[in-house]
């Protein structure tokens, strides 16, 4: 499926599962593609709110090199890390020839971003991710790298003045391959709603 096609699947899903602390998320197989999908659904709740907010950065991970992430995203995803995984590397092994494309929208990208790091510490394959509005969740280049490493193409949709994809703002906090679209920039539509709720569909 095309891109713009791909944000809608995850904006009008109804097959969404819940796991951890509140993280949804959805696997769909696609024979004829040969693609399995795990998809994240947006923000939804309080507590995805809070997750947003919760800044500061944690180590990623028990290994010889630790990463540094966003602190509620990364507590958040491994509350449920074990459970998505588990079902989606199960989905992956009744065919290992199948594309494995990683998506999420807005704090489902946050997610989406984890999950394709993850999916690669634990079969050494490489998935594609594809975000939209995902908000930047790595500190420092090391940690970029690390992840940009992890997967395959990556493509992170970010609109303009959508103000989610200026967060965590500080210069050190990136995305890992940020794709900027829409119209310019202005102060005064990046804090309106419907900026942060961008339907990706229409720009891409």
């Amino acid at each position: 499926m095309t891109d713009s096609e791909l944000f809608l699947t995850i904006k009008n899903c109804d097959n969404y599962k819940t796991a951890g602390d509140d993280v949804q998320y959805c696997i769909l197989r696609n024979p004829i593609e040969k693609k399995v999908y795990l998809i994240f659904q947006e923000t939804r709740s309080d507590y995805d709110w809070k997750v947003n907010l919760d800044f500061p950065c944690k180590p990623y991970k028990h290994q010889n090199k630790f990463y540094l992430v966003h602190r509620g995203y990364a507590r958040t995803w491994k509350s449920c890390n074990d459970t998505i995984m588990e079902e989606l590397i199960s989905a992956w092994k009744l065919d290992t020839s199948v594309q494995i494309i990683i998506c999420g929208w807005s704090y489902g990208g946050a997610m989406a971003q984890l999950a394709a790091e993850d999916f690669y510490y634990r079969t050494q394959h490489k998935p594609d991710l594809t975000t939209f509005g995902s908000p930047k969740i790595l500190y420092f280049y090391r940690t970029k790298k690390h992840f940009k490493n992890s997967c395959n193409e990556i493509k992170q949709y970010a609109q303009i003045n959508d103000f989610t994809t200026w967060c965590v703002p500080f210069p050190f906090v990136h995305h890992i391959k940020k794709i900027k679209c829409g119209d310019k920039f202005s102060l005064k539509k990046i804090f309106k709603t419907e900026y942060n709720h961008t339907h990706y569909n229409e720009v891409l």
